[in-house]
């Protein structure tokens, strides 16, 4: 019984893969009952070619597509029968009643049971009329030859023998005595690069691998110019159908061929103008049917032209888009006056803005009055007015609240009323963080540039952009840095939520540019009319003590977790600094200064360390290397390094002297 199941299972399995495989075959394939004429089943492609849905098609039988009379129909079905492969030449008419000439494939298969007829169908319509149109073609061409002045020519193949007339010579400027009758001759008059093409023809036709002997060459004119002559040409046979002339004519086609090829240049400039021109032009009847397409409507419509053409609006432009489009071309040619509208769309993963133009015409195609559809691609113009916006808006932001740091701007109700169009309320707990950018130069930069900072005005111009998206953050521009005020923070929360957005922050900037090396400096949480002010100054001190550290990675700093070193900021103002630091370590820097030594970063470290093992180890430097260099520093200072109060004073000292460095440059 588990078997029998796993057979059936996979013959189910086959037949859906069968079913799979021939719904998406490529080819308009039908299988009809063979005894009722029935259409049981269909390709997607047939579907498409028809125009007919899946439930119409598979209830009709093949004479109400096929044209021929049931007779005809039936008779060669059983012919199908007979051989078992037979091919048709029919005409199938489509749901919109259009008839198309078809060549039918047809073999016949047997199906539990059941004789089905597998018929293949390929669309000669085009074909056929092309092949009417050469047949058309060649024989005015015959005409214009016979009433034409053509060269003729005759080759014997037997004793290789040429013939050439008066007029043949006469179309490369010569009297009949100026050029001899020679194969050679001939040849030698052919354009090089023509020569072999000429000759590998003649030879093919000769033995029988073309089936006829016409081309277009240039040959060489008395006057040193090249003319262009159409030469056609055929075999005579003798009683033993072996060849033994061939025979055939040359005119002059030189005016011909320049005007096609002025034709052809004029074409390539007409293409290249109308990919050149951004709009997509359409002239649409008034059921919103396409008649003729111009320009470049590819970036805005991915279809080729061939499938637009007879095409409605709905069936390029499906959904909410074409409905639209459709009421405008309506409202047009009811109003009798031009519409215009522009539009946001989806195209992928992106949004285009689409500006459209509705036209009436006085042109009627088919008795229905028409429009002219204009679209242009105007995103690149959007968002040129979203950008100058938002720069400035952002200016004027960042003017605002820079003002209100630098003093210039008071805490009034005038300036909270501000404060509050850019999203900030003085009386609700808010935080201020601050971020600087840096980008750390190359090798080859650092050679070229010492220890000049990469330039990064472009960055931090992208950054305010991108930061400004998450809702959370108030984003200003705060001269070298970018300024962040948050609202979504209170008292007992800041650690937990601080995080999430110090998180988010810097993935945006991660993901902007992942070399790019941002420290962030964080204040503490305030309420009231000095909390802005309060919360920024905490988190400039924030800032600054992380570059007092020389720290060149990715580093957020909390103003709460300063400690001692909160008070750097407003001693490094103090008028006795300068001397505190003179007297601490002036006798340090003096003598790095003096030798070219960097003793002064060598106690830094060793005040950071818990020993001077870790310290040496940091230093890439041998332990007993960096207990000479201790006390060579003892020795200048006069100090000995093992008292606490003494490691604490040296490194205060230490932090204003870098900090006075930071703010003189």
């Amino acid at each position: 019984m588990t078997r029998h199941r796993k057979l059936e299972q996979t013959l189910c399995e086959r037949e859906e893969k069968y079913r799979a495989r021939f719904f998406n075959s490529p080819a308009i394939e039908l299988m009809i009952d063979f005894e009722t004429g029935d259409i049981l089943d269909f390709t997607q492609a047939a579907l498409d070619f028809y125009g007919y849905s899946d439930n119409e098609l598979k209830g009709m039988k093949i004479y109400e597509i096929n044209t021929a009379d049931l007779r005809t129909i039936f008779r060669n079905l059983k012919e199908v029968k007979r051989f078992h492969e037979k091919s048709f030449f029919y005409q199938h008419r489509l749901k919109n009643g259009e008839i198309r000439d078809v060549e039918v494939y047809s073999g016949l298969t047997e199906i539990f049971g059941k004789k089905i007829v597998h018929s293949i169908i390929f669309d000669i319509t085009d074909k056929q009329r092309m092949e009417q149109e050469l047949r058309e073609s060649q024989e005015r061409l015959a005409w214009v030859i016979r009433g034409s002045k053509a060269g003729i020519w005759d080759y014997d193949l037997v004793h290789h023998r040429l013939y050439i007339d008066k007029q043949w010579k006469a179309i490369l400027g010569y009297e009949e005595h100026e050029i001899p009758d020679e194969l050679g001759d001939w040849r030698s008059r052919c354009h090089p690069e023509d020569r072999s093409r000429v000759t590998d023809m003649a030879s093919h036709y000769i033995t029988g691998k073309n089936e006829k002997y016409e081309l277009e060459y240039r040959m060489r004119h008395k006057n040193g110019t090249y003319r262009w002559v159409h030469a056609t040409g055929k075999l005579i046979f003798d009683w033993e159908n072996c060849p033994i002339r061939f025979v055939g004519s040359i005119i002059d086609v030189t005016d011909h061929k320049q005007v096609e090829e002025l034709h052809h240049e004029m074409e390539e400039r007409l293409k290249e103008f109308a990919q050149a021109v951004p709009d997509a032009s359409f002239i649409v009847d008034e059921d919103g049917r396409h008649i003729e397409i111009f320009g470049n409507y590819q970036k805005i419509i991915p279809f080729p032209k061939e499938q637009l053409i007879g095409r409605r609006i709905q069936e390029v432009m499906p959904g909410e888009d074409g409905e639209v489009l459709l009421n405008e071309v309506k409202q047009c040619l009811l109003t009798n006056e031009s519409r215009y509208r522009v539009d946001e769309r989806k195209r992928g993963e992106k949004n285009i803005w689409i500006e459209g133009r509705v036209v009436p015409m006085d042109y009627r195609f088919h008795g229905k009055r028409t429009v002219a559809v204009v679209l242009t691609d105007v995103t690149k113009q959007r968002q040129s007015e979203k950008m100058l916006q938002f720069n400035y808006e952002l200016r004027r932001k960042s003017d605002f609240f820079n003002d209100i740091i630098g003093g210039k701007i008071s805490i009034t109700e005038k300036s909270k009323l501000s404060a509050q169009s850019w999203g900030v309320d003085f009386a609700q707990p808010l935080i201020c963080c601050l971020l600087s950018l840096k980008k750390p130069l190359d090798p080859q930069e650092r050679q070229n540039n010492g220890s000049v900072k990469a330039p990064i005005h472009q960055d931090k111009e992208d950054l305010l952009k991108l930061l400004s998206t998450i809702p959370e953050c108030i984003v200003w521009d705060c001269r070298e840095r970018i300024g962040i005020v948050s609202h979504h923070l209170t008292v007992n929360d800041q650690g937990e939520k601080g995080l999430k957005i110090i998180g988010e922050i810097r993935e945006k900037v991660r993901t902007y540019a992942p070399d790019l090396i941002v420290t962030i400096g964080v204040g503490k949480v305030h309420s009231g009319p000095d909390s802005f002010e309060t919360s920024f100054l905490e988190a400039e001190s924030a800032l600054a003590a992380i570059l007092c550290k020389g720290k060149s990675e990715e580093v957020t700093c909390y103003y709460q977790d300063l400690g001692l070193f909160q008070l750097l900021p407003s001693m490094s103002g103090h008028k006795l600094a300068p001397n505190y630091v003179e007297t601490m370590i002036g006798p340090l820097i003096a003598y790095d200064l003096e030798r070219g030594t960097d003793l002064l970063k060598t106690l830094e470290e060793i005040l950071q360390n818990a020993s001077m093992k870790e310290a040496a180890e940091k230093m890439f430097l041998h332990r007993k290397t960096l207990v000479f260099r201790k006390k060579r520093i003892e020795k200048i200072l006069g100090v000995l390094l093992e008292e606490f109060e003494m490691r604490m004073a040296l490194a205060a000292a230490i932090k204003l002297h870098k900090l006075k460095n930071i703010t003189n440059n």
